[in-house]
């Protein structure tokens, strides 16, 4: 994944102005926002069930994106099963074929 432009994110500075608090994503589970000097911040969040462990806010969109690596590095093994954010990711066919007919054929 590759940083937003300048322009990308000056547009996103322009939304979020004059709202304290207020966030918006700018890359897969990467949020900016603004602090009350204006200056831009970065913030990763973690899938659940891990989504209350947030990495601390950065200055850089590449420093947030170097922390999302760390934590999917981090994430414990799942004995081969697809975890849920893999799932997310497959065609209907896919889940069809790996999981939904297993699971219908097992039930019976």
């Amino acid at each position: 994944m590759s940083a937003p432009s300048e322009r990308d994110l000056k547009k996103v500075e322009r939304e979020l102005r004059g709202r304290p608090g207020a966030q918006k994503a700018v890359g897969e589970r990467i949020y900016t926002r603004l602090d009350r000097s204006g200056r831009r911040w970065f913030q990763f969040r973690a899938a659940p069930p891990a989504a209350a462990s947030r990495a601390a806010p950065t200055t850089s969109f590449e420093q947030a994106l170097a922390a999302r690596g760390r934590k999917r590095e981090e994430r414990p093994p799942n004995n081969g099963e697809p975890s849920a954010a893999d799932i997310r990711s497959w065609t209907v066919e896919r889940y069809a074929q790996e999981a939904w007919w297993p699971s219908v054929l097992h039930a019976v």
